[in-house]
């Protein structure tokens, strides 16, 4: 549907609503450092009416807890100082107790709060803020309560009363009014199929914006636990920069003291370990190790990202505060949709309506958008402009919507409705049609195993921009509307012929002058094509020619060309073979001690020891010699 420069195309789709029954196990994925958000300060009114039902909450101090959790049933929230929904909860909080004290009397149900900042033994295993939890004679039962609203949470006690004593907790006639208000706030903030979830934010969207703000807030605020002393640890499956290295591996020596140097500038912020490859086999074959040292960022279940830089203190203390301090998303206001979709070659965009969407999902949403933020580009928008502004044909009352905006095209979710298929998703769309090649992509797109179909271009002059715009276009139909059997076999990108021209020279025989050209290359053979079967040319760009060229290569009709002359490749087949040997040696010690050690020993024997010819020793008693 066109709309200005953008056309939506709903391959598949997917209503988020599903995903709220997985907020209970998927909360409190935390970051480790914390960095200013823009519009992340908590509204005076809200810090006010907070500190004012502070000093009235009954409180549970760690010397306290168990003595006064026995004998009694009790609502137990867990909250920070800092924590933007846990000061807008507090109020509500202290109305739940007054409301449980005069109208449950007696029933040996309590209300408690435990403030974590100050508590910190009874908060290690809480994972995110604010949390509620139900006890009964101390013991902590079910899962964590979702209700944030007066009559819900009240609904909550009153059945657990029922349950515990057999009684009603008040009279029905009493009981009527909430209950309906009840039902009706469950009714607008309700997931199909699931009951008692999260009623919605009030208001719109500036009240949305402040909420999203706060959920930045909370993920980024600071761990205690991470890297306390400044020093080195061993992997775990936490976040972190790691080193795999080889005892013998004169680069990681060199590294070392860097390394140990990082760890104290990280201190509090990032865990910085090492793993040593010759015992730890299986990590480094997970992470497969091609040589040492290898650095990596290590943030599962994320995909790690591996350190490409000069191995200088800087730039590692920056590549890894970058990754931790950039937050899951970007709240956004709908007006400002088209001015990131100009900007971004990728884009992720996840709208809602504020007044018809449980705010669980939005925690849900952004527990899968931590584990992409280091190569995904999410935004959050609240309103039911947005929808327009995307031109998707679901009204907003249908729920929310993910979308990834690649150049003039949207593509929806797919069908799966779990949190590893959002993932995976938006995990296979991050990438532009047609990335650029250069040292941050290179690696990605060398290992896809793919046949790369390769714009050499000269960027600073006009013919380059529109052979890029052109082989996008034909990416796009050839993404989308091939029906090759093997059309995912391929993938599409342009490389700076004007600034590695030696390269291109070197490998493909392209001179400057012959910019732009379109070749495709099969870069795991180290082979490329550049001519259709009858020996012409790739000499245009677009779609046709582009979808020909693709569709020959698949079938094996065009020419296979090599990367490399005679003397390249006999050169490289004598490195490969010295190197097979090293290796060899280098993970066989003994082995090759001992081969060395006895060809050493035949040496010296063949050429000391042995009878020289035409001569023989014989034994004679006069002590003379033939």
């Amino acid at each position: 549907m066109p709309r200005q420069t953008l056309t939506a195309r709903p391959s598949a789709m997917l209503s988020l609503w599903s995903l709220a029954s997985l907020a209970l196990l998927l909360l409190g994925v935390s970051t480790t450092t914390a960095v200013a958000v823009p519009g992340g300060k908590i509204p005076a009114a809200v810090t006010e009416a907070y500190e004012q039902a502070e000093k009235h909450i009954y409180h549970l101090e760690e010397a306290s807890f168990k003595t006064k959790l026995v004998n009694i049933d009790a609502l137990v929230f867990y909250g920070a100082t800092w924590c933007h929904f846990c000061q807008k909860l507090t109020p509500t909080w202290l109305e739940l107790q007054k409301k449980v004290e005069t109208e449950l009397k007696g029933k040996n149900f309590k209300i408690f709060k435990v403030e974590c900042t100050q508590n910190e033994e009874l908060c290690e295993n809480i994972n995110g803020f604010p949390t509620i939890y139900h006890y009964r004679d101390g013991v902590h039962i079910g899962d964590e309560i979702n209700e944030r609203d007066l009559d819900p949470l009240f609904k909550f006690v009153k059945e657990h009363v029922r349950e515990r004593t057999g009684q009603a907790a008040v009279a029905e006639s009493n009981d009527a009014a909430s209950a309906a208000s009840a039902a009706a706030a469950v009714a607008v903030g309700s997931v199909p199929g699931k009951a008692g979830s999260i009623a919605p934010p009030s208001g719109g969207q500036a009240d949305a914006m402040e909420d999203l703000r706060g959920l930045i807030d909370a993920e980024l605020q600071p761990n205690k636990n991470v890297n306390p002393d400044g020093e080195l640890v061993y992997l775990t499956s936490s976040t972190f920069p790691v080193m795999l290295h080889a005892p013998w591996c004169g680069h990681c020596k060199n590294l070392a003291p860097t390394w140990e140097t990082l760890a104290a500038e990280l201190k509090g912020r990032v865990n910085v370990g090492k793993v040593d490859c010759t015992v730890h086999t299986d990590i480094c074959k997970k992470f497969n190790v091609k040589g040492y040292p290898t650095l990596i960022f290590l943030q599962e279940p994320d995909p790690l990202t591996e350190f490409k830089g000069p191995r200088e203190l800087a730039g590692l203390k920056k590549f890894a505060l970058d990754l931790v301090s950039k937050p899951s998303f970007t709240p956004i206001p709908a007006d400002a949709i088209s001015s990131v979709i100009e900007k971004e070659p990728v884009a992720f965009f996840f709208v809602y309506n504020p007044a018809a969407t449980d705010f669980n999902v939005i925690r849900v949403f952004q527990s899968v958008a931590k584990t992409v933020k280091s190569t995904a580009s999410v935004y959050i928008s609240p309103s039911v402009q947005a929808f327009d502004k995307l031109s998707l044909k679901q009204l907003p009352s249908s729920g929310p919507v993910l979308v990834a905006v690649l150049r003039l095209r949207c593509s929806f979710t797919g069908d799966g409705a779990s949190r590893t298929a959002l993932r995976n998703w938006i995990l296979a769309q991050r990438r532009p049609l047609v990335a650029q090649l250069d040292g941050s992509t290179q690696e990605e797109i060398f290992s896809s195993g793919k046949k790369v179909v390769l714009a050499v271009v000269d960027p600073a002059e006009n013919a380059g921009l529109v052979a890029i715009q052109n082989l996008r276009e034909a990416a796009r139909s050839w993404k989308y509307d091939s029906q090759h059997s093997k059309a995912g076999d391929v993938t599409f990108a342009w490389l700076d012929g004007k600034q590695y021209s030696q390269h291109v020279f070197t490998i493909y025989g392209i001179k400057p002058l012959d910019l732009p050209r379109l070749i495709i290359a099969d870069f795991a053979n180290e082979e490329f094509y550049d001519t259709f079967a009858n020996g012409e040319k790739f000499k245009s760009f677009g779609q046709a020619t582009v979808s020909k060229a693709i569709t020959e290569v698949l079938d094996g009709k065009s020419k296979v060309k090599s990367n490399h002359n005679f003397f390249v490749k006999t050169v490289r087949s004598i490195n490969k073979g010295v190197i097979g040997t090293l290796t060899m040696i280098l993970e066989n010690l003994l082995v090759s001690a001992f081969v060395i050690f006895g060809s050493i020993a035949g040496l010296v024997w063949f050429f000391c020891l042995r009878p020289s010819p035409g001569y023989k020793y014989v034994d004679d008693h006069d002590g003379k010699a033939e």
